[in-house]
């Protein structure tokens, strides 16, 4: 968090849950109750009302000498962050993700392409990773990671619109050891092989997607998933590129 002055340190994962929490949705207030629930889950202490005060006045003392003062202020029955929207990266990354997709939508690939490359690039970790554990860290951690996902395969198929197949191979391979169950990262990884000259290893692609599935989860590959095999088998690149395009309309 800059300032005139230089860094706010926050110290400790209670100052940081507690950004975090206001943080994630700047300029809304988040109720005493929701802060004391990110703090300490189902099992507040006694005295998680008072100790919750004296946790937010120190930390905004430490905003006052950073010239911040007033950037938490007390609202209504909670607290806000007053800042500007864009200034929350988790905003800026929520933005230029629904901006890209405009952009596909409309033909304009390359712009959605530099667009989510912006927006990835906002990731330095895992979500929350220094906040205190508990429900709200877990579902808000959860929540941004998949968006994170999706929007990592939204930049994976757009790339190989504009023809980066080779390259994708390489970098969907992992993806797919990490993500075994998500259906779309396979589907990616075996237009790329597709597209590359690999038919075989596109097919085998999808065996191996589809023993993750049944051994694990009990169920058999979705109907993209299948409908891009027997493209394949075909040898069929238009109906490879209608079942890729399909996923990106849903």
């Amino acid at each position: 968090m800059a300032a005139a002055r230089g860094l706010v340190v926050l110290h400790g994962s209670v100052q940081r849950t507690l950004v975090a929490r206001l943080g994630v949705r700047p300029g809304e207030t988040v109720s005493r109750e929701a802060l004391v629930d990110a703090l300490w889950g189902e099992l507040p202490p006694p005295t998680a009302t008072k100790t919750l005060h004296s946790h937010l006045a120190r930390l905004r003392h430490q905003l006052q000498d950073a010239s911040l003062a007033g950037l938490i202020a007390a609202q209504g029955p909670g607290y806000v962050l007053l800042a500007p929207a864009e200034a929350a990266d988790v905003v800026r990354f929520e933005t230029m993700v629904d901006q890209s997709r405009e952009a596909l939508a409309e033909g304009a690939t390359e712009t959605a392409v530099k667009l989510l490359r912006q927006a990835l690039g906002l990731w330095r970790r895992d979500p929350l990773v220094e906040c205190r554990p508990g429900e709200w860290v877990r579902a808000e951690a959860a929540h941004l990671t998949e968006t994170r996902l999706a929007a990592t395969e939204d930049l994976i198929s757009a790339r190989l619109r504009v023809g980066e197949h080779l390259p994708l191979v390489g970098e969907l391979e992992p993806l797919v050891i990490r993500y075994p169950f998500r259906e779309r990262l396979w589907e990616l990884l075996m237009l790329a092989l597709y597209r590359s000259g690999r038919q075989a290893d596109a097919l085998a692609a999808f065996q191996r997607a589809r023993t993750a599935l049944v051994d694990e989860l009990g169920i058999e590959p979705g109907r993209e998933l299948r409908r891009l095999e027997a493209a394949v088998l075909a040898a069929d690149p238009c109906t490879a590129r209608k079942v890729i395009a399909a996923r990106q309309a849903a």
